[in-house]
This record gives structure tokens, sequence and C-alpha cells, in this order.
């Protein structure tokens, strides 16, 4: 025996092994989206593939690399006979499994009302099990299966203590991007539970607090004479009770944004489960499952508590359809009870690994829940309940279900003239699933089933059919919609018989979805026809010499052709009417179409600044920053880098392709201007790889880097200092570094590009606040019998967004007194205050961000470090208020929003300023020499520097 093993060693090499698991690990340069994951799967479907393993996970430059391969038991019955490497063939059946080397993940600590009563199962406070809850999830690295791999991502983690409480000002960040490993992590949960402990107690202080807002409404209500002040309940901002769960969801999406790009990111919400019987605005619902989607979030949830229980008190019920719904429409997973696997030194993936690391196709269709994969195994169940919970499910629910049955009918079917990868790459940003693949008629077609949850009670189903193998020449594909759900909804959507406003608002959302899948397949067509003709690429000559195609005719959203160029050529209206759908295209929903970049900056302001920037004019208007000069050499570089221009000033196109006759491919990008914050919105054409798009990218923003003013007249140089000929220096120039201000016009550059969305953390303020003693509410001065719909609408988002953000970013404020009674001070000296404390922040290397009404806010980004880890960025933003006069009427609010208060005022005058803070955890390093004072400090200690300096 001992001597036919070699042989049976050899055999198993030779033979070409069919694979059931593959483990493939991700580029971490860039973002791996999922229509590069499933056009690898498809490449390589069917096909005979070589793999030798690996020794470490280090210099991988493939943006897909085969980690480990598990063949069918009954190929191999011994995995350790693979060592050496063998032949496997990738099967329709066989799951990929997807990895990262970084990932970002958001803890959202649910801390609502319900969470405050007790677990009657196990008589403890649900508050108390928040954090053993949290230490659960961050396990041991473990053993890539098959390998000896040692698999240990990097882990970006913020944790969000939320709660809907109104009147709780308090910080909710825990922390935020703290790079969690193996070493670190006992002090990353000691600290977590030192700053719980804090929040929880600022909480209950909060909370006790509430039994006298009653009262101060009556008197506020009295004071009013009678008039009606809209209050914070009366439009409808999503942050009360009811709207828990969408709330929960986007404080996590918000702060994913803030974490490094290049990762996968992830939502996990701990939560008893009590977030409201249902959605009740199912609008705002759709928004954000189509957000997540696109996005490629994963919502998972660890539920504390007991799920069922029938003596709940004060309808403390949890909603595990909801949650269960949620985490399966966007491949997460769901924990009706998270087990402790601290102690396990197996170095096996376990089911935190698999729920929140590993990611693949097949979560979309039933998603990942330890409560019916595990939990029922374990606990002794009575056979009626364990088919009650099996056919109550929402999602994995037969069609012989005897409680809901589920009913198929089919809605459309069409032919597409585009590729199969194409339609798949819209299904999948869209949220659908690759239910299953086969190959039939002999290997001469494929059949690729997709699947979108819509609801709990409804799915969308997708068939895609195309001939095999795959061939980018053959654009012919056949698609069929089917719908299925419960008898009850499809009776809905197919009768007019009259419903209630939640049904009809629900069965009108799901005829507007699939019209939308239908007018997503028209515009694909489209788009991917770019290439298949040259009327879409050539440029006529008007065009060619920089003459934009389309213009915005005033007052008007909607662009027209051109009446520079000539409107009667037949090949310019062929070519505006390719391009005529891409400019209108919303930004919104770029990314089902096409890969979706963004670069952040702002722009050098003008100088000399306006005089009357933070000092009222005699008219009591201010001006604003202006930054005219930098923007227009911005313009000036993406007309001349840009193939040509679609809307000047605004969207630009650059031709790709390795033949500039022939481009297979294009760059779209469009401006969006708040000067001085500029968004340069980049969309590539579906199917561009991603080292070409990296590549694209870093070329533009090295040109955006180094963009300088223009040189405004030749200098004079001195004939004494000029070199005489045939001398020249041997040593090289040694570059000294010099002060911001003291830089010349053209040694300065005009784009500042960000790491951070800056523009979505931007601090705005409408109008100066009343009391600067206390952190006001935007919302109270929203006054509904003065304001149309729209107008209440748009404030309430604003004020929606405030509130979020001060309860996410450290928050600072100073007051300086500078009159007292009658002691006269000039408004010019005010000026020259404001004007010095301006010139400060610029030395530092602050830029401004944003002027109104007086109020400057300005933006820097300071490199934060931790121990020994990479370095992250944190935002600084500095505002400066117009002077403020202090007086005993401050109590009544003025009906005048552009009233400003004058010095004679008989009050205290005042000058306020204050920072905000991302609470990015670190220490700052790398400063500049005007910054050497902040070197080493925390946000806490960054934001005294501000004031001692």
């Amino acid at each position: 025996m001992e001597e036919k093993a070699p042989e049976d060693v050899s055999e198993v090499e030779e033979k070409v092994l069919r694979a059931r698991t593959v483990y493939v690990l991700m580029k971490e340069d860039y973002r791996i989206s999922r229509n590069i994951r499933a056009s690898w799967y498809f490449s390589n479907l069917d096909t005979v593939i070589p793999f030798v393993p690996r020794k470490s996970l280090d210099n991988i430059e493939d943006e897909l690399t085969v980690l480990s391969v598990l063949p069918h038991e009954d190929d191999v019955p011994d995995a350790n006979q693979l060592r050496d490497g063998f032949k496997f063939k990738l099967l329709p059946h066989s799951n990929i499994i997807f990895l990262a080397k970084r990932y970002r993940i958001v803890f959202v600590l649910d801390l609502s009302h319900s969470a405050a009563s007790v677990d009657l199962r196990t008589g403890e406070v649900i508050l108390n099990k928040v954090i053993p809850t949290l230490r659960r999830v961050f396990v041991s690295p473990f053993i890539l299966p098959g390998t000896d791999l040692l698999y240990e991502p990097e882990l970006y983690v913020t944790v969000i203590a939320h709660t809907p409480l109104l009147k709780c000002t308090t910080n909710q960040v825990l922390a935020q991007g703290i790079r969690v490993l193996k070493g670190n992590v006992e002090d990353f949960l000691a600290m977590m539970k030192q700053r719980y402990d804090s929040f929880e107690q600022n909480l209950a202080s909060e909370f006790s607090k509430l039994q006298l807002q009653p009262m101060i409404t009556e008197d506020l209500t009295e004071v009013s004479d009678g008039e009606t002040v809209c209050g914070q309940h009366s439009f409808n901002i999503p942050m009360n009770p009811e709207a828990g769960i969408i709330n929960l969801l986007r404080q996590g999406y918000f702060a994913l944004q803030l974490l490094p790009e290049n990762s996968s990111a992830g939502i996990c919400v701990v939560t008893d489960g009590s977030l409201g019987v249902t959605v009740t605005d199912s609008n705002r619902f759709d928004a954000l499952m189509t957000q997540l989607r696109n996005s490629t979030i994963a919502c998972s949830f660890l539920k504390m508590g007991d799920t069922y229980c029938a003596r709940a008190q004060f309808g403390h019920i949890p909603h595990v359809e909801l949650l269960q719904f949620i985490s399966t429409a966007t491949f997460g997973a769901y924990f009706s009870s998270c087990p402790d696997l601290t102690k396990d030194t197996s170095q096996q993936p376990n089911v935190y690994h698999k729920a929140l690391l590993q990611w693949s196709f097949q979560r979309g269709l039933e998603g990942f829940r330890y409560d019916l994969a595990h939990g029922l195994q374990q606990t002794p169940v009575h056979p009626t309940a364990l088919i009650n919970k099996i056919l109550a499910h929402p999602i994995k629910v037969g069609p012989s279900s005897v409680v809901n049955p589920i009913i198929r009918k089919k809605h459309k079917d069409m032919k597409l003239n585009t590729t199969l990868n194409s339609v798949l790459s819209v299904r999948l940003r869209e949220g659908y699933t690759i239910k299953d693949v086969s190959i039939t008629k002999g290997g001469k077609q494929i059949e690729v089933r997709l699947v979108l949850p819509w609801r709990e009670y409804a799915k969308i189903e997708y068939y895609a059919t195309a001939s095999w193998p795959l061939d980018p020449f053959k654009r012919q594909t056949q698609v069929e919609i089917m719908i299925e759900g419960s008898y009850d909804f499809l009776h809905d959507i197919t009768c007019s018989t009259r419903r209630g406003v939640l049904r009809t608002t629900n069965v009108k959302n799901f005829w507007m979805a699939l019209q939308s899948l239908c007018q997503a397949d028209q515009l694909l067509v489209h788009l991917q026809s770019f290439g298949s003709s040259p009327v879409h690429y050539k440029l006529i000559s008007s065009i060619a010499n920089g003459i934009p195609v389309f213009f915005l005719p005033p007052s008007s959203y909607n662009p027209e052709l051109n009446s520079q160029h000539n409107t009667k050529d037949t090949a310019l209206n062929q070519f505006a009417s390719f391009w005529n759908p891409v400019v209108n295209l919303d930004i919104k929903i770029w990314q089902k179409w096409m890969h979706s970049h963004r670069i952040e900056m702002v722009l050098e302001h003008d100088v000399p600044l306006p005089k009357c920037l933070q000092i009222p004019h005699t008219t009591g208007r201010f001006n604003i920053v202006q930054c005219r000069q930098a923007f227009a050499t911005l313009t000036t570089l993406l007309r001349e880098w840009s193939s040509f221009i679609l809307i000047e000033g605004l969207s630009y196109v650059k031709l790709l392709g390795k033949d500039p006759e022939k481009p297979t491919s294009f760059l779209l990008m469009r401006s969006i201007s708040k000067p001085p914050c500029i968004v340069l919105r980049c969309a590539f054409l579906a199917g561009t790889s991603g080292r070409n798009r990296y590549k694209t990218l870093g070329e533009l923003k090295e040109k955006l880097r180094n963009l300088k003013f223009p040189h405004r007249a030749p200098q004079k140089v001195d004939s004494n200092k000029r070199p005489r000929a045939g001398q020249s220096d041997a040593k090289p120039a040694v570059i000294e570094h010099r002060p911001p201000l003291q830089l010349e016009r053209s040694e300065k550059n005009c784009c500042i590009l960000l790491t951070k969305p800056v523009e979505q953390i931007l601090i705005s303020y409408e109008r100066k606040p009343s009391d600067m003693t206390e952190l006001e509410d935007p919302s109270k001065y929203i006054k509904s019998h003065s304001m149309t719909d729209q107008q209440i609408v748009t404030k309430a988002t604003r004020a929606n967004a405030f509130n979020t953000l001060s309860r996410y970013l450290h928050h600072q404020r100073w007051i300086w007194s500078v009159k007292r009674g009658k002691v006269d001070i000039s408004m010019q000296a005010i000026g020259k205050i404001l004007s010095t404390l301006s010139k400060i922040r610029l030395q530092e290397g602050f830029h401004f961000a944003s002027s109104n009404s007086g109020i400057v806010n300005m933006v820097l980004e300071v490199n934060m470090k931790e121990d020994q880890n990479e370095d992250g960025i944190c935002v600084v933003q500095y505002i400066m208020f117009p002077p403020h006069v202090k007086t005993t009427l401050d109590s009544s609010i003025s009906e005048d929003m552009d009233e400003m208060e004058t010095t004679e005022a008989d009050g205290e005058l005042q000058i306020v300023t204050e920072c905000w803070i991302e609470p990015q955890h670190g220490i700052s390093v790398q400063n500049s020499p005007e910054r050497q004072h902040w070197d080493k400090g925390d946000i806490q200690r960054n934001s005294s520097n501000i004031f001692s300096s």
C-alpha cells in the first residue's frame, strides 16, 4: 500500500477536480465591484483552471486571486493530498466566496427606549447586553480551509451609540476609524466599555429632564401670543422611534463614508429588534434600500434578548421578519442569538467569519441566519413550533406553504441587443443576486436566474439567456421577468379594488420598480452601443475645436443642442442623440450603468478678500468668498484634458481605448459646484477594467494636484544675477518651506484635493443662531404658516442633517466679549480682529469652504496616526460668526431673517467662533511648521490648540 501512495497523488494532480468551494481574494488598491466579480466568474465558468497554493498573502497583483479550492469529497477524500497544486473546473453550482484584505464596519448600538426593558427569560436589562454582544463579534483570525494561510484582514471600525431621544445632544460616536487587529482588540473593547458607560450616564441624565418638557412647551406657546409655531414634530423629520430602523441604517451609511474607501463595507446593528411594527414611509425605505444596494453595503443584525415571549410589555415585540429581509436583501446576516466563541482556539472559520467577512452571490438568496442554521440544531424544539417557524419565514418560503401560499406570475419578456455581462452588471448593482446558472442545449446556451427580494412577501425574478461560450461580439440576450409573492400581494397589484393608504403606496412602488427595470434595460442597451458605430464617438470639427455640444438655457435644467453648431448636420444630430440621455442622466443613479468615482476638492480663494465678508455693508448685506480665478483655471484644465465638452463648466467626456480612432469606453466627468467646495463626479462605462480606471483617475488627480495659477506678468531678473555663458550651478537648488501667506500667487495650488467627503459633513448655517450659549436646533425657525410645502421639506431636511452632524462631530464654541455697556468700539476694529483670525487659520493651512450671511467656514485635513498603524485623516472645521449682540431680548426671535443687530443695541457685543472636528481615532502627525503645536494631539487637544493660537 505504501508503494501505491505516490501514484495515487500523481493521479489526483493530473485529474481535473470539480470545485465545490473556491476562496478568492480581492485586490486592496481599489474597490473590486460586483461587476468585476461576476465577470471573473463567468469568464472562468466551465473551464479548467490550474491552481498552485500560495505560501503568503503578500505581493498580490491580480484583481482577483484564487487562494483555496475545496473539491467535491467524491473526487478527493483527503484534502491534504492537494498541497502541491492541481487542476479544477469551475461549475455552475460551485460556491465562490470573495474575501478582502480590508474591511470597514460600522457598529450601531440601538439604545432605544425598548432596550431599557428587562429580558423576561434571563431577568437582565437589555442595555447590559450591548457590550457583551459587541465583544463576541471580535474573534481571532482563521486559517483558510484547504491551506495553511492565516487570514487576518484589517478592520476599520466605527462604533455609534444611537438613541432616538431628540433632546439628547451628547456626541453619539464612541469611536471612529480604529484599526482593530488581534493585538489591540482587548484594549479596543475596554475603551468601548468605558465610553459606553459614560454615554449611558449622559443618556439617563437627559432622559430624566423630559418630564419638564411639556411645561416648557406650554410656556413658549403662551409667549407667542397665539401664534402657531411649527415645532419639531409638525413636519416629517425621520428622527423619532417609529422611524428607528431608517435612522439606524442612515447613520451607519453616513459613518461608512468617513472610513477608508477601498474596502468592503458593512453595517452591523446591535438591537433588541423592537424597531416598529411596520415601515410607515415606504418611499424613504425604498430609497434607503436602493442606496445600500448600489453601494454594496451589507447590513447585519445582532439581536439581543428573547425573540418570542408571550409576556412582552409595552408592545416591545421584535420585528424579526423585517430584520431578516434587510439582511438578506443587502447580502448581510441575521443573528437571533450571538454565541460566545471568544475562547475558541481552533482557528477554523466560525459563524462570525462567515457572516461578516465572506461575500458570495448565494448570500442574497436566503441570507445568513444563525437561528435556522445552528440554533435549532442545538436547542430542542417542539415539532409543531419548528414547522410553524420555518413556514412563517419571509424569504425562504416554498410553493407548498400552507400558511401563505406563494404564486408566480410572468410579467414580461423581451430581447436586448447587448451582452449578458452588461445585463448582469446592471442587475447586480440594483441588488439582484445570482440564484442559479445552468448550461443547456449541449453546452451552446447559458441561462442565468437572478432574484431581487423586494419585500419580505414579494420577489422579482429575472431570467437572462445567451449563447455559450460568451462572445463580446454577439450582442443578443433574451430576458424574462417573473413576479413571485403571496396571493394577497398579487391580488393587490392586479385588481383595482379600493385599498388602504399603505397598501396602495406599496403597490404603486412595486409597479414603479418594474417600470424602472425596463427603463434601465433600455438605457443599458443605449450606453453599451457606444463602440458599435463611429457616429457615437467621431467628433465633427466644431466639437473638436472646443465648442460644447449642449448648453443650459436660463432658468432651465434641460440641456439643449448648442446653436453654435450646424444643427442641420446629420452627423451632429446622430452624435447628439447618443449623448443626450447621458447628459440628462441623474447623477444619483450613475452607478447602475457605470463605475462611479468622486474627487473632492476646495478651490483657492480670490485675492484680495472682500471687505464686507464678516462685517455687514451699510445695507446690512455680506459679501461671500469668490473663487473665480481658480474655477476658470480648473475649467481650462478639464477642457484641455477631455476629448470634448458636453456642457461648458459642467460636463466633460474623455474617450478611452488603445486605438484613439476607435475608443472602446469613455469617462464622463460632471462638476458639482458650490464654490469653494467642488465635487468632480467621474463615471466609466461599465466593463472598463479596474486597472485602467485606477490609472486614468490617478492621472487626473496628479494634474489637479499640480494645477497652479498662471503668471500674471514676467518677473524682471537682475542682470548681475544672471548666469554667465558656460557657467552652471553644480548644486541643485534647495527648496525651502515658505508659510502659505508668503507664497506668490503663481506658487499656490488652484485645487486642494481632499481625502474625506467634506461636503457631506460641512456645517452650514442659514442664519446666525439667536442664542450662542447653546447649540440650537434649526427646526425651531421653520414657520409652517409662511412657507410652501416644498420649502418646509427642504428646511426640514437641512435641519435633520444639521442635527445628525451635531451628534456625530466633536463641537466646541468660544465667545469673547468685546464691548459692555456704553463703551464704544467701531465695526472696523471688529472686522480687523476677525480678519486676523482668518489669516491665522490660513497660515495654519485652512482653506475657505463656504460663506453665507457673514458666517465663514474653513476646513483642514489633518494626518492622524494610531500607535504604529498607518495614517488616517481627520477633518477640522473652523467657523467664524459675524459680530453678535447679546441683549435682554435674546429670548424673542426676530421674524426677519435678514435683520442685522447693531452695536447701538443695549447689550454685550461678542465675537463667536467654533470648531467641529471629526472624531477620528489617533493623534495628529506630519503637521506643517505653522502647526507644530498640533503634533501628538487628539481631537480634544486640537480644539484647544485652535483656541490657544
